[in-house]
């Protein structure tokens, strides 16, 4: 049997680029599908701006570094 060594630095990452695509999702459903639900007219708040900001940076250099490392 092959043992495999565990890279947990991946699966740090793994965890932090599902948590970005969670506050992405998140936002992305109180902005655009929460409006339409409730009939009440949601906008961003400079710091819900800037979180999305941050995930979605966050989600892409994860992604890129996932695709170089596969490489």
């Amino acid at each position: 049997m092959k043992k495999y060594k565990i890279n947990w630095k991946n699966i740090g990452l793994v965890i932090l680029f599902v948590l970005a695509i969670g506050v992405i999702g998140h936002d992305l459903y109180l902005v655009g599908i929460k409006s339409f639900i409730t009939g009440m007219t949601i906008s961003w708040t400079w710091f819900g701006f800037i979180t999305f900001g941050i995930a979605v940076l966050t989600a892409d250099v994860i992604f890129q570094y996932f695709i170089d490392y596969t490489k």
